[in-house]
């Protein structure tokens, strides 16, 4: 059982379980397993920062197509 941080939050937990093996959780072994589970926490903190950019700029359309209603209303009156 390995806890998956970031960022000094608690992610999650990876539990891996055999018990047909002895040995097969080795340090070395829990070292890789320790960086791929890293690897995994950046990619979906990737993954919600690109999320989140979509979003801002979905928003910024908007006020952007608000604001040139605005300048041509503007403009016209």
């Amino acid at each position: 059982c390995v806890p998956v941080m970031w960022k000094g939050n608690l992610m999650g937990v990876l539990y891996m379980e055999n018990n047909r093996i002895s040995g097969a959780f080795n340090p070395n072994r829990l070292e890789v397993m320790q960086v791929l589970t890293a690897q995994f926490v950046i990619s979906y903190d990737n993954a919600l920062l690109y999320d989140s950019l979509r979003a801002s700029e979905g928003e910024l359309k908007v006020h952007k197509y608000k604001l040139e209603r605005i300048v041509e209303e503007r403009t016209a009156a």
